[in-house]
């Protein structure tokens, strides 16, 4: 099958990589803020940095997980809320210098947080609609060999009733033949070979 540009850019593996993306920069600007936030409490920068990465690498891959269960409770919606709220602490939109700057970064931040929750809800439903397209397939494939296997037992049931019925016909063929080997003859009936037996011309020659 040949796919179009336009369904590789919307097909499951583009938003998944741009998701991928999004927790990268989520990881970056936790990792950013605690590191700022540490600085007073730690001061050895090493120890600082690995404290700040590794919580950052913790509450992105939370971020995703409690997004792709999104359905189940509003949790999301408060993760996209802080998303942007740590936003506008890493710009320091607190002290912004006038209000065309702090506009500036709280719209960036909202922005940001709402295009991130977004992104993170197509990629669930697209995840989901993949999903479910499988299991619809499966079920199918399923009902299709189901389907199969009853014609399969039909077939053979078929062909059992017509070995009974061969096994009938040779019965019957063989209670109408004339016993005698060098003759062999078939009747209409039992009657005609019984009256044929006796008068068998080979009778003389089996004896």
């Amino acid at each position: 099958m040949n796919y179009t540009l336009e369904d590789k850019m919307t097909s499951l593996r583009a938003v998944s990589i741009a998701v991928i993306l999004y927790i990268f920069g989520y990881f970056l600007k936790v990792s950013v803020l605690l590191n700022s936030a540490l600085e007073i409490r730690i001061s050895n920068e090493l120890i600082r940095i690995s404290a700040a990465s590794f919580t950052g690498i913790v509450f992105s891959s939370a971020l995703f997980l409690i997004s792709f269960h999104k359905d189940k409770n509003k949790t999301p919606y408060i993760v996209a809320v802080s998303d942007s709220v740590i936003l506008l602490l890493v710009f320091d939109v607190f002290n912004a210098k006038s209000f065309s700057e702090l506009f500036t970064l709280v719209f960036i931040s909202v922005f940001m947080a709402f295009i991130g929750f977004n992104l993170i809800s197509s990629f669930v439903d697209k995840h989901n609609r993949s999903k479910a397209l499988i299991e619809q397939t499966l079920t199918q494939k399923s009902k299709s060999i189901a389907g199969k296997e009853k014609e399969l037992a039909i077939l053979n049931q078929s062909i059992a009733i017509e070995k009974q019925n061969i096994d009938i016909l040779k019965q019957d063929i063989a209670e109408r033949t004339c016993p005698h080997a060098e003759c062999d003859e078939v009747f209409k009936n039992k009657k005609g070979r019984d009256a044929h037996k006796s008068k068998c011309k080979h009778i003389s020659v089996k004896l």
